[in-house]
């Protein structure tokens, strides 16, 4: 009986272990596939080291061919006419001028900011360019309570420095396998069958010990649930 009890409580500890690779899973489909990590320093010079680094309008954003513009010589010229990609692999950083007051350039009635592009080769060569106003920085910050995510905009930035990346594989458990998905099901049928042959011996105990072995079976039936809920594998029930 103790045994089987024992057999129950040490299965537990796995399927939590199981369910938090599942979320892992899903968290990492929100981040890029490669993480870019650096230092943000925003307008009010506050100094954070990030992870994650991409630019775009919405998560994920972009962390190669990222469009910006070269500054029109008039307002009737489109930005788009002339277009340079960039990668963050290529950046050593980029900068605001001026953080206490961003350069804003209007055209054909959407606001672009101006930024200024430090390239990683031996002389530091900078270019400057704009960039849609509506267009974020995303990044984690990285702190001991574990990773924050951020949306920084352009024209909050003092710079943003990119000191290296690193591939998914190497910053993340990635997503669950099939091998992790056939555990966690046999983690769970295991559970199921113990605590029905517990049931079953639980109608030969003495009153009370039977009321107290009902009420671990119930707490444990009711983890197990919630923990199937959380990995969706309740199919609604």
């Amino acid at each position: 009986m103790k045994k089987k009890t024992l057999s129950i409580y040490l299965l537990i500890p796995s399927l939590f272990v199981l369910m938090n690779l599942s979320q892992q899973s899903d968290d990492t489909q929100e981040k890029p596939d490669v993480n870019f990590y650096g230092e943000l320093i925003d307008a009010a010079g506050n100094k954070f080291n990030v992870e994650n680094i991409s630019i775009g309008s919405s998560r994920p954003g972009l962390y190669k061919k990222i469009a910006v513009y070269e500054i029109p010589g008039n307002k009737e010229t489109l930005p788009g006419d002339n277009v340079t990609e960039l990668d963050l692999s290529e950046i050593q950083e980029i900068k605001q001028q001026n953080p206490a007051e961003p350069v804003i350039h209007e055209f054909k009635n959407r606001k672009y900011v101006e930024i200024i592009v430090v390239s990683k080769d031996d002389k530091g060569t900078e270019n400057k360019y704009i960039i849609e106003e509506n267009r974020w920085i995303f990044c984690d910050e990285i702190n001991m309570a574990g990773p924050t995510e951020k949306k920084v905009a352009f024209k909050a930035i003092n710079s943003l420095k990119i000191n290296g990346y690193k591939s998914k594989k190497e910053s993340t458990s990635g997503p669950m396998s099939a091998e992790q998905k056939l555990d966690l099901k046999d983690q769970f049928d295991a559970v199921a069958n113990a605590s029905e042959e517990l049931k079953k011996e639980a109608q030969t105990m003495p009153e009370k010990a039977k009321e107290v072995l009902d009420n671990n079976i119930a707490r444990i039936n009711d983890l197990l649930y919630k923990i199937k809920k959380a990995v969706g594998l309740t199919n609604g029930k």
